[in-house]
Order: C-alpha cells, then sequence, then structure tokens
C-alpha cells in the first residue's frame, strides 16, 4: 500500500459523497475528504483527517432509514480505516507495546508469562535499534487468549484488546513498510522442514487464477474447480506433505491489484484472516493429529 493507492480509495468514496450530497447533507464529510485528499496529494507529512467521520456519519444517517447512507457508510469506513492504517508509524507501534510489556510484567507474580515478556523486551529493542525488524509477539494474543482463560473468565479483561492492539499495530507497520521486516517472519532458505511457493502476480487476474496456480503448486488431491471455498478448504489440510513451514511469495502483487483489485485483496485477506490463523491456533480445535505449521505471506 503507498500513498498513491490510499488516495485513490480517498478519491473514490469523494465522488459518491459528492453524488449524494444533493440536498447538502453531507458538506461536513465532502470537506474533510477533500481536505484529506489534499493531503495525500501534497508533499508533506500525511495526517488522518478522517478519523472518527465514519461514527459521526452513521449516527447521522441511521435515524433517517435511508438504505443509501447505510450502504455508503460501509464504503466510509473502509477508506476510514486505510487511512488509519497508513499512517501507522514506529513511535506508535513501540508505545502500544510497552503497554503491553507493562501490564504483563505486573501479571507476572508467578511467572507465567515470564517468556512473553522476552518476546516483547526483545520486540522493542529491535524495533528501537535494529535495521530489519523480525516478528517476536505474533500469536501471543492467541496463546494467551486459549491458554489462559483466567485472564477473560467473568467478563473480557481489557488488556486483551490492548495485546490484539499492538500485534495488529506492529503487523500494519510492517506490512506498510517491508523495507523495515516481514510481519510474519524473516524468508528462510529452502530447507527440507520448508515450501517454498511462488505465484506470478502479474498472471493473476482472478481468485480462480490464483486458485488453479495454488492447487498446482501444493498439488491438492482432487481439483478445485475453481471454487474458493475448496481451496481454502485443502489448504487447511496439507496432511499429503510432512512440512513444518510453508513460505508463499506472491510477485509483482501491484500488477495483481490493478488487475483485479476486489479480488486480489479478497485472497491477500484470506491468508492474512483464515489460513494463518488457522494454522497458528485453530488446528487445534479441529484435528488432534494435526500439528502447527507456520506460513508466511511476502509480497513482492
Amino acid at each position: 500500500m503507498n500513498r498513491q493507492m490510499v488516495a485513490e480509495q480517498v478519491r473514490k468514496t469523494l465522488t459518491i459523497l459528492r453524488e449524494k450530497n444533493q440536498d447538502g447533507k453531507l458538506s461536513y464529510f465532502v470537506r474533510k475528504y477533500i481536505k484529506q485528499l489534499n493531503n495525500l496529494e501534497g508533499a508533506g507529512k500525511v495526517h488522518n483527517y478522517l478519523k472518527g467521520t465514519t461514527n459521526t456519519f452513521y449516527k447521522k444517517a441511521r435515524p433517517s432509514g435511508e438504505n443509501r447512507l447505510i450502504a455508503l457508510g460501509w464504503e466510509a469506513n473502509e477508506t476510514e480505516n486505510l487511512m488509519t492504517l497508513f499512517v501507522t508509524d514506529k513511535q506508535s507501534v513501540i508505545k502500544k507495546i510497552r503497554k503491553v510489556l507493562k501490564v504483563l510484567r505486573e501479571k507476572n507474580k508467578d511467572g507465567a508469562y515470564t517468556e512473553y515478556i522476552r518476546k516483547y523486551e526483545a520486540q522493542i529493542d529491535e524495533l528501537e535499534h535494529a535495521d530489519f525488524i523480525h516478528n517476536h509477539i505474533r500469536g501471543i494474543y492467541y496463546e494467551l487468549y486459549h491458554n489462559h482463560t483466567e485472564l477473560y473468565e467473568g467478563g473480557s479483561d481489557p488488556f486483551l484488546h490492548e495485546l490484539a492492539d499492538a500485534e495488529d499495530a506492529l503487523n500494519v507497520y510492517l506490512n506498510l513498510h517491508p523495507e523495515a521486516g516481514n510481519a510474519y517472519g524473516e524468508v528462510p532458505e529452502k530447507d527440507l522442514r520448508t515450501m517454498l511457493v511462488t505465484v506470478d502476480g502479474s498472471k493473476i487476474h482472478s481468485y480462480e487464477d490464483f486458485v488453479s496456480v495454488m492447487q498446482k503448486e501444493l498439488q491438492f488431491p482432487r481439483d478445485c474447480e475453481g471454487m474458493v471455498d475448496r481451496y481454502l478448504d485443502w489448504i487447511r489440510d496439507l496432511s499429503w506433505f510432512d512440512y513444518d513451514r510453508y513460505v508463499f511469495t506472491i510477485r509483482n502483487a501491484r500488477q495483481m491489484l490493478q488487475n483485479n483489485e476486489h479480488e486480489a485483496k479478497e485472497l491477500i485477506e484470506d491468508f492474512y484472516e483464515i489460513i494463518i490463523p488457522y494454522w497458528d491456533y485453530q488446528y487445534k480445535h479441529c484435528d488432534a493429529w494435526e500439528i502447527r505449521k507456520d506460513i508466511i505471506l511476502n509480497l513482492e
């Protein structure tokens, strides 16, 4: 994601806002989006002028019961979230991680959180001093959530939200700044326990194209026939292989987005929201015989 891509999304939402603003009720939001677009198209530092605009929008739209405004709200929400991610910087990530580290130390009276503390300390050290940043805290939220029930029994502990927020912030920062590090780990050398899969994004024009390539590379036992659900089932199986780690690299990812932005985003999101979480922790609840696998996605 770069400045130009974010500007395009803001411009897209602004165009819709202007079309819907015939009665002038959306002028406040139009002005905000114009200010944001000018900021993005300028040469100075990017600021987030859209923060909080979606909540304000829904407060105005919901009482009206106008479906056209509710639908527009989804578009505005996506754009605001994109801006929030884009302005994430290293210092804000460090601040979130320090906040979690402080609470972990306070909770570590019996030594149960010592290993997590060590990882958080290593993360801060790399963020502040290293040229290349690894993701030391990946998956800690899920481990704590599932293995330490005292954190959420009798009600949700706000600390869990802070923990998830810190991990998300680091992932976003590393995804936005690939030169600084890798959100899902450093790409390893080829070894007997690692499978490397490379996809040429310039040749991917649909999710179906991607499924076709993946089923060949991963030697699925049965043809997916272009069906995404079948692909997601097989990639969460992989029982015919004996690898511990799978590294997927999509080269020419920007061209893939230009070919079909909607489906390209969908297949990438499925990695982050379905495939990686499954092999991180969800597999435990599905099959007692499966073991954890490292799934790494690199976009080049």
